[in-house]
């Protein structure tokens, strides 16, 4: 089966860290004191060698996915929460944020207000509330993200955002996997 990745350094780490767990889950370890590769009939006397090489190949994968993948989940976030409809829990939250009755007249929606998340400058994220102004121009309102309550609905979207989006869960799983590697190895070690 072929791994399809745009990103290589992502499918790099997220093999070999997953060979790895794979490795100590189903509890692998070497038969004797020599590795042999029948293909091309060589034999390794110091297998404790590939097992450093292999742990710093992991490590060193990690290191070139951290660098060169570190901010660019960020601005695929933005627009992913920008463009998200809110979850029903985070909708409530947002219309009593912004004060907003069950008066629907103003509302592009007959059953609901238009609120949403927002990208603001310098890089950071705002909530919004869309609506038509009395003369039926398009108006929003914005509100700064201030108080912790904010913060946790703010938390609380971008979770329901990485079950349902590739963005943050395409980003984080490669980390996970590389953690759960890393315990698997401490574990095996100890």
């Amino acid at each position: 089966m072929a791994i399809q990745d745009s990103n290589s350094e992502r499918r790099n780490l997220s093999l070999l860290s997953l060979c790895i767990v794979v490795y100590y889950a189903a509890g692998g370890h070497l038969a004797d004191e020599t590795v042999r590769l029948q293909i091309i009939n060589v034999s390794f006397s110091k297998p404790v060698v590939l097992v450093y090489f292999i742990w710093s190949i992991l490590f060193w994968f990690c290191f070139r996915y951290w660098l060169l993948n570190h901010n660019n989940y960020k601005e695929s976030l933005f627009i992913e929460m920008d463009s998200t409809a809110v979850s029903l829990f985070f909708y409530k939250y947002l219309v009593s944020r912004f004060r907003l009755s069950s008066n629907y007249s103003n509302s592009y929606y007959q059953d609901k207000h238009w609120v949403k998340v927002c990208k603001s400058a310098p890089p950071g994220i705002k909530f919004q509330h869309i609506y038509k102004a009395g003369t039926g121009h398009q108006q929003n309102e914005s509100i700064e993200i201030e108080t912790i309550a904010d913060k946790f609905h703010l938390i609380g979207h971008a979770v329901i955002i990485a079950f349902c989006k590739p963005t943050i869960s395409g980003y984080f799983t490669p980390y996970v996997l590389f953690l759960a590697a890393i315990l698997l190895g401490l574990k095996d070690w100890l």
